[in-house]
């Protein structure tokens, strides 16, 4: 005669337990799907890093970029029509494009570069650089990952010189 009696709760969380102790160890000494050895953020390069009230733009190395999120897809890229001045202050406002993207300046973040920066080849900073991201939420940073797909502006400095 079989029995058909349900599974203690205490068997049943031991079971799950153990499985999902199985499947991670067995996984464990897997290798990332990505090379990790061309990220920079992984290298650890020395920088200084803080907020700014007033920077100045040099060599014209200001640029709006925006990600755009579609239905399943995400656009990303510059933004054309924007009228940077050499000057920016906490407070300022840029319109772009027939002014259907608007951008207040709330924070200005500035990178001093302590060392050369360099990705496969390309140098991306030299060491004494300074380069600075404006955005009007800390949300709309470029690499924040909290909402790595919603909406976001921002200007990106190449070449800056904080003020205050």
């Amino acid at each position: 005669m079989k029995s058909e009696r349900p599974l203690s709760p205490r068997f049943s969380t031991a079971l799950v337990l153990s499985m999902v102790c199985l499947t991670g160890s067995a996984c464990s000494n897997s290798k990332p799907a990505v090379d990790t050895s061309q990220n920079d953020r992984a290298s650890g390069l020395a920088v200084e890093k803080g907020e700014a009230k007033k920077i100045i733009v040099k060599n014209n190395s200001a640029t709006m970029y925006q990600h755009k999120k579609f239905y399943i897809t995400l656009s990303s890229g510059p933004v054309g029509g924007v009228e940077i001045p050499t000057a920016i202050s906490l407070g300022d406002t840029f319109f772009a494009k027939g002014r259907d993207k608007e951008l207040t300046a709330k924070h200005i973040f500035w990178t001093r570069h302590l060392e050369r920066a360099e990705s496969q080849g390309k140098i991306l900073a030299e060491a004494g650089s300074v380069t600075c991201v404006i955005v009007q939420t800390i949300y709309d940073l470029p690499d924040n990952d909290e909402d790595r797909w919603g909406d976001k502006l921002w200007i990106h400095v190449s070449d800056c010189e904080v003020l205050e």
